[in-house]
């Protein structure tokens, strides 16, 4: 997933990073956790967050906020708009969200369900998910490019490799 002189950065529970370097690849493994890959086609930029809890806007005193939904998805619109990136023009994938249960709620599904109304609240095309299934997922995405691989544990298949045009992926992505 990349190619000779790419360089590849983790992205952990509670990190936003954003980049218009097309040699960065981010990486995450995910479970219940969500991450939010976005790009601007046009001017080139995107960025990955991992949040593992939706969380409440307010009520999180301390520590870092960006492992909260609420806070991490905001977070990483705010620096694509600080990079040139535009809402209309941004696009995104959505990963994780695989069922975890705690205290009776599906941890997981809250988190995908947090991700894909704050995208659509916000007027940013879904170009592709992989979302609420029982496997760990371990995501790849060139954020200059909006090109996204992703592997399966238990593998169903090879890694998938998504790219744009987005008509064609979000049709044709079989993860």
């Amino acid at each position: 997933m990349g190619e000779a002189g790419d360089r590849v950065f983790t992205v952990i529970q509670g990190e936003v990073h954003v980049t218009d370097d097309p040699n960065v690849v981010f990486t995450t493994p995910l479970g219940s956790c969500v991450s939010a890959c976005i790009f601007d086609p046009h001017a080139g930029v995107g960025g990955m967050n991992h949040f593992l809890l939706v969380g409440e806007p307010g009520r999180h005193r301390g520590g870092n906020h960006d492992q909260y939904g609420v806070y991490a998805m905001p977070s990483l619109v705010t620096e694509l708009l600080r990079m040139g990136g535009r809402i209309g023009r941004m696009q995104a994938w959505l990963f994780g969200g695989g069922s975890h249960f705690v205290a009776g709620r599906d941890v997981g599904h809250d988190n995908a369900d947090f991700a894909e109304d704050y995208l659509h609240d916000m007027g940013i095309e879904i170009v592709g998910a992989d979302l609420r299934t029982r496997v760990a997922r371990s995501v790849s995405f060139r954020p200059a490019t909006g090109d996204a691989w992703l592997r399966t544990f238990p593998r169903r298949d090879p890694p998938v490799f998504a790219s744009r045009p987005a008509q064609q992926v979000a049709r044709g992505l079989r993860i």
